[in-house]
C-alpha cells in the first residue's frame, strides 16, 4: 500500500484513494509523497498530523475531503501543481505557516544577533535550529 521508514511515506501505485481519516493523527508522519495513481482524498484524511512538514500532491488528485489538513500546523512545503481550490488553499495556509515559522527566526536572531556567529551562516542556522530553509 505504502513505502515507508514511518516519517516519511510514499503511496504505492497500486492505490487510488486514501479513505476517510486515514492517517489521522499519525504524529511521526513527517512528509508524504502521493502518487498519480491516487485520484482522492478523504475527509479529514490527513487532519492531526502535527509533524507533517512537506507533502507532494501530484496533478491526478480530483476530490478532497472535508478537513483533510485540519491542524496541519507544520506543514509549510506543498510541492504540486494541482490547481483544484482545496490544494491552492492549503498552499496558502502552508505559506502562512512559513512566514509565522520565518518570523519567530527573526525574532530569535533580533533578541540574540550573536548567535549567527556559532553557525556557519544564516541558511544553516535556519535549517539547524528551525527545520526551515529559504
Amino acid at each position: 500500500m505504502f513505502a515507508n521508514n514511518d516519517n516519511n511515506i510514499t503511496i504505492t501505485d497500486s492505490v487510488t484513494s486514501l479513505g476517510d481519516f486515514y492517517f489521522f493523527g499519525r504524529g511521526s508522519l513527517t512528509s508524504i509523497t502521493i502518487r498519480d495513481s491516487v485520484t482522492s482524498l478523504g475527509d479529514g484524511c490527513f487532519a492531526y498530523c502535527k509533524n507533517l512538514t512537506s507533502i507532494t500532491i501530484p496533478n491526478s488528485i480530483t476530490h478532497i475531503g472535508n478537513r483533510c489538513f485540519t491542524a496541519c500546523d507544520n506543514l509549510y512545503n506543498v510541492n504540486t501543481t494541482n490547481k483544484h481550490p482545496e490544494i491552492l488553499k492549503l498552499i496558502e495556509y502552508a505559506n502562512n505557516n512559513r512566514k509565522r515559522r520565518y518570523d519567530l527566526f527573526l525574532n530569535f536572531i533580533h533578541y540574540d544577533p550573536e548567535i549567527i556567529d556559532e553557525f556557519d551562516d544564516i541558511n544553516t542556522l535556519m535549517y539547524d535550529v528551525f527545520d526551515f530553509v529559504v
